[in-house]
């Protein structure tokens, strides 16, 4: 090759380079939490997100799982599993809409008291498969985790939750993981349950998270998901191409 030459084909690359634009690929943002008590406009009555929220969202960041926080009048259909944490309540309207969501594929999270009617006397939700008995009968208490079910990356099988749940009935759901009492001989109850593509999680473990940061919360709701969608809480990386232009 010729000097000449050599010289003209570097400065065509270094002109190359300089003119390459990186083109990030837009992140996929599978899941969506949603906050009840924001507008469609993205405002709240009270500037202070629910402590429920927070801990959900702080639970998605710290895998980094890419999630959005939306309200009930988004639209559900792009996101592959809605996450309802821990006081989300149900109108018929929102009964309606989510069931529609799950009748055409999508799969559901939920926790503590989302679900029920804005009450608070029973669940609405039918896809949910639980029956309302009623606060759960002791607290603290401790979920007793199948490492082949729940319990993947946990160190314990046996997990203390400090924050007192919801005692539930599975009318035709299954029984994922049982809350053991305190007490010796004491009768255990749901901590976990799915029925279909509905997983439910009977404690507040959102708020629980905000609060204390357990990891045994943030990882038993990522294999929550993970059962829900295989691979959706395998951390996703950007993916970023480039354009050069000679």
């Amino acid at each position: 090759m010729l000097r000449r030459d050599f010289v003209q084909i570097s400065t065509l690359g270094v002109a190359g380079l300089l003119a390459t634009r990186g083109k990030a690929t837009a992140v996929p943002k599978p899941i969506a939490i949603i906050d009840s008590e924001l507008s469609p406009s993205g405002h709240r009555k009270d500037a202070r997100r629910p402590e429920a929220v927070w801990g959900a969202t702080t639970m998605l960041r710290e895998s980094d799982l890419p999630h959005e926080v939306v309200s009930w009048d988004a639209d559900f259909s792009p996101y592959k599993v809605l996450v309802l944490p821990d006081n989300v309540l149900f109108t018929d309207y929102y009964q309606e809409k989510i069931e529609t969501y799950l009748q055409r594929g999508g799969s559901l999270l939920a926790s503590f008291r989302s679900g029920l009617s804005t009450d608070g006397s029973r669940f609405v939700l039918p896809s949910l498969g639980i029956e309302l008995v009623g606060k759960a009968r002791f607290s603290p208490d401790f979920i007793a985790v199948d490492r082949s079910v729940l319990g993947a990356g946990m160190a314990s099988s046996e997990l203390v939750m400090y924050l007192r749940g919801m005692e539930v009935f599975p009318m035709h759901a299954t029984v994922l993981a049982p809350t053991l009492a305190p007490l010796p001989r004491a009768d255990s109850y749901p901590a976990v349950t799915q029925s279909g593509q509905v997983i439910y999680f009977m404690h507040p473990i959102f708020t629980q998270y905000h609060r204390t940061a357990p990891r045994w919360c943030r990882q038993l709701v990522l294999n929550a998901l993970d059962r829900l969608v295989p691979g959706i809480a395998i951390p996703k990386t950007l993916d970023v191409g480039f354009e050069i232009s000679i």
